[in-house]
Order: structure tokens, then sequence, then C-alpha cells
């Protein structure tokens, strides 16, 4: 009976674990994933309420169209909702309870102009902007279409990014999803997971370069204020 108990409190463990990192709303079927970064209490949000559950807070997301992404304070449960991916790196204030979920689509949206580009085991979703805009001005033109700047978070998915690049903009910088705008010196993708890549170079020069780019053989930390062209990527489950 002892071992039959310590096997069950295993799978709960388990399963409990995979419902964390993975909610479904309870409309339309709406798949939500946990973010890796987490522990602030981000600006921006567009709506909070107390809810039961974190299902509860994925459905209120879920049944407001314009929610993209929302948090919880898994102590109180205080859900807030997103209008838009929030982001590693946003401004916030210090609250060690809140985790942070995407909305994931299910299909690339092609009639957007949007590709599917598959290689490995990476599958990216994305579309060219070849009018220049400033870091800022890009992330909120892929906010538009339910997305964010690219993130290059793989060998696979650079190998694409990197012939995309060169085959529609030739070699010249191009804005990525990174910054460390609000926290110097630290660099995550927006999705929060570490830019592991021999090939980052980050000099902060004059203390104004706060924005990864592309930069032919390398990503480049540039100031957020230049106009660049960018590739806007949509979150696919």
């Amino acid at each position: 009976m002892h071992q039959f108990k310590r096997n069950l409190s295993i799978i709960l463990g388990v399963v409990l674990m995979w419902f964390i990192d993975n909610v479904k709303g309870t409309c339309s079927g709406q798949v939500y994933k946990k973010t890796m970064f987490e522990g602030k209490l981000y600006e921006g949000w567009a709506s909070a309420s107390t809810v039961g559950s974190i299902r509860e807070c994925g459905g209120k997301c879920t049944i407001d169209t314009e929610c993209q992404s929302f948090g919880i304070n898994i102590a109180s449960l205080n859900c807030y909702l997103y209008n838009f991916l929030i982001w590693s790196g946003s401004r916030g204030t210090t609250d060690l309870n809140m985790v942070y979920y995407w909305a994931y689509q299910k299909t690339c949206p092609v009639s957007k102009g949007y590709s599917l580009h598959e290689s490995g085991t990476a599958l990216l979703c994305s579309t060219i902007i070849t009018s220049s805009a400033t870091w800022e001005d890009a992330m909120a033109r892929c906010y538009k279409d339910d997305g964010h700047l690219l993130i290059p978070n793989s060998q696979d998915k650079a190998a694409i990014a990197t012939r995309l690049i060169l085959r529609n903009l030739g070699v010249q910088f191009v804005h990525l999803g990174a910054t460390d705008m609000n926290e110097e010196g630290v660099w995550n993708w927006l999705n929060g997971a570490p830019i592991v890549n021999d090939r980052i170079y980050t000099d902060n020069y004059d203390g104004m370069q706060h924005c990864l780019s592309y930069n032919s053989d390398r990503w480049d930390d540039q100031s957020c204020g230049l106009k660049r062209p960018f590739l806007c990527e949509i979150p696919l489950d």
C-alpha cells in the first residue's frame, strides 16, 4: 500500500507539472504554454481579476478576443490579461509568485502573408517586413498578428532565419526578439529562453545599445531607436 501511494503521488506530480506548463482555455481549445520567465508583475495588463485556478485565468484570456497572454499569481490567484505577448525584460515590479502563459496558434496564418518553414526539429512561421522600423515599433507591428519579433533560439531555427534574411534582405542589420533595455546585461529571448550562442556580441557601446540585431555572421547589440527591417514570428502549438 505504501508503494502504491508513493507511485500515485509521483503520477499526480507529473500530471500537475504538465498542467502548469500547458493550459487549455475553456473555449475553442486554445492552448497556452508557460513561458520561461517569471517573478515579476509586468506592466501593460488590460484587465485583472481574482480566479479559482490557472485554467480559469486561461479561459478568461480565451473569451477575451484581444488577449494574447496572461499572468497569474499562484499564491493569490490574481489573473492579469495582456493584449500582446508579454515578454521577458518588460518593465515590472518583483513578485516571486507570478508566472506567465503565451497563446500558441494552431496554424500558420498564410492569409496574412506568413510562411511555414521547417528544418530538423525547428518549425518557423514567419513573415518578412522589409520596411524599416525601430525595435519597439517592430514589436508593435508583430503584435497585430498575435506574434513577436523573430526568436532564433535553436541551431535549426537560426539556420532557417539566416537563409530567409540573406535571400530576402541581403547582408544587413535585422531586428531580433531580445533586449536588455530594462535590465542591463541580462539577455534572454522574448519568451525567457536563455541566449546560448557563441555568435552573440554585446558591448553596449556608449551605453546606448540594448536591442539585439542580426548582423551577418553574429548577433549584435544595437540602439533600439535605429530603424531596421525585421521578421515577425507566430508561436505555433
